[in-house]
């Protein structure tokens, strides 16, 4: 399945625009090349890939317009969060809620993954990778300094104070 995800890098202020780009791209590629075959196994880097059509420049810059490069974030973070809410509704009718709820561990133990409960299991694991800011493939999203996929309130402020310093590199990825 093909993903598009938004890496957020730092850029040296003072550096012209294709310096920036250049920088951001570099950062981003090296930055994340040792998360292969855990969220990605084949990427594309130089582009947007399948979403090229869309943004023919696979970097953008925060300083062009701060709004516009925050709704990215935003639309990133309400993907997270809509998958953890599906999830948390799937979970929420199935017998591993149910399982949970009544402390039976050593059943849900015995059962395993390899069995229709355990997509359940599944959902689970990926709703605590995304609350607790695990990079996986349904984060869309990763933060290079925090070395997390979390967008909170704190790095929106920070982006808000600095654009000059910000931008998003956009990946096709797959997995």
């Amino acid at each position: 399945m093909h993903y598009l995800h938004k890496i957020l890098v730092k850029v040296a202020p003072e550096l012209d625009r294709e310096e920036k780009i250049k920088e951001a791209r570099s950062t981003a590629v090296s930055e994340t090349e040792c998360f292969y075959e855990y969220v990605w196994d084949w990427r594309e880097t130089e582009s947007a890939g399948r979403w090229a059509y869309e943004y023919p420049l696979n970097v953008i810059l925060a300083e062009d317009n701060v709004d516009k490069f925050l709704d990215h974030l935003q639309r990133c973070k309400q993907m997270q969060l809509d998958t953890v809410s599906d999830d948390m509704k799937s979970i929420g009718e199935g017998d591993l809620f149910k399982m949970i709820q009544e402390s039976k561990f050593e059943e849900i133990y015995n059962r395993g993954l390899f069995t229709p409960f355990g997509l359940d299991l599944w959902k689970f694991h990926r709703i605590i990778n995304l609350l607790s800011g695990e990079y996986i493939p349904d984060s869309y999203f990763f933060n290079v300094d925090d070395r997390d996929s979390r967008i909170t309130d704190e790095l929106i402020e920070k982006i808000k104070k600095s654009p000059k310093e910000y931008a998003l590199v956009l990946f096709d990825q797959h997995i």
